[in-house]
C-alpha cells in the first residue's frame, strides 16, 4: 500500500507544480500570438548577454530577463529596440523573432507525461519498488 500511495502522490504534486507553470507561459503565448510590435528606450543593460534589461515603455520602466537573445555589447543606454508587447500584460514581453510555444508546451507535456506515468506506476495491480540510491525503500 505504501508504495501506491507514493506513485500516486507524485503523481498529484507533478500535476501541482504544472498548474503555476502554465498559468505563468499563458502570458507569454498571449503576447506572442496577439500581442503587437513596440519601441522601447533602453534604461539599464547588463554587463553580460544573461541578465535583465530595463527599458522604459509610455513612461513606466519594465525589464526583460535575457537568455543570450541579443548582443548587449553593441546596445548603450537611450537606444530604442523593438519588443512585442500586449497590454494588460505588462510582465511579459518579448523580442519581435522569440518564439515560445517549443519550450512551454514542450514543458507541459513532459510535465502531463510524468504525471501519467506516475499514475500508471500507482494503479498498476502490483507497483514497482520503489528505489533511492540502488536501495530498496518501502
Amino acid at each position: 500500500m505504501g508504495k501506491r500511495i507514493f506513485w500516486i502522490s507524485c503523481s498529484l504534486v507533478t500535476i501541482l507544480i504544472a498548474v503555476p507553470v502554465s498559468i505563468s507561459v499563458y502570458g507569454d503565448i498571449a503576447v506572442y500570438k496577439r500581442g503587437g510590435i513596440v519601441k522601447v528606450m533602453l534604461t539599464s543593460i547588463p554587463d553580460k548577454n544573461t541578465g535583465f534589461l530595463k527599458f522604459k515603455l509610455n513612461g513606466s520602466n519594465y525589464d526583460k530577463k535575457l537568455d543570450g537573445q541579443i548582443n548587449v555589447l553593441t546596445l548603450h543606454p537611450g537606444d530604442t529596440i523593438t519588443l512585442k508587447y500586449l497590454a494588460g500584460y505588462e510582465d511579459n514581453f518579448l523580442f519581435p523573432n522569440e518564439d515560445p510555444l517549443f519550450w512551454d508546451y514542450g514543458i507541459e507535456a513532459i510535465m502531463a507525461f510524468l504525471a501519467c506515468c506516475f499514475m500508471y506506476y500507482g494503479l498498476r495491480k502490483v507497483p514497482p519498488d520503489i528505489k533511492v540510491y540502488f536501495r530498496k525503500w518501502s
